[in-house]
């Protein structure tokens, strides 16, 4: 079996929240395959992107940023998540593991948008600002 890293993110956060998804059963699942599938894809595709823009940054190209994310590839990609995970509902994945799946897509996704220093300054807001 061999997993990719974003499905193994929601296996471990499916099972840390109490969620208990049988892996036999998800295997001959064709939704959760493909739910699957499509999250990893999503996600690699976000990471080749992180790792260009690094090289892209290091050569002093101005053709890539952060903050601005234009792969019509990653937003089909986006768009088909989101399609599987609204779409009705389905007997045979939980929703807590569909919205699992798009959380860790969209984790990836701020990841390759933000800057490392503005996410830095959100974590910093978060954990050391009060709420008003």
């Amino acid at each position: 079996m061999n997993f990719d890293e974003a499905t193994l993110l929601v296996h471990i956060i499916s099972l840390s929240t109490g969620t208990i998804v049988s892996l036999n059963g998800m295997l001959y699942n064709d939704e959760y395959k493909h739910m699957s599938n499509q999250t990893n894809k999503v996600c690699r595709r976000l990471r080749q992107y992180q790792k260009n823009l690094k090289v892209c940054q290091s050569n002093y190209d101005t053709k890539m940023k952060a903050g601005s994310i234009n792969s019509p590839e990653i937003e089909a990609g986006m768009q088909e998540l989101v399609q599987l995970v609204i779409k009705r509902p389905s007997e045979r994945v939980p929703e807590t593991v569909k919205q699992t799946f798009l959380i860790v897509a969209k984790t990836s996704y701020y990841a390759a948008y933000c800057s490392v220093e503005t996410r830095n300054i959100h974590i910093s807001k978060v954990f050391f600002e009060p709420i008003v």
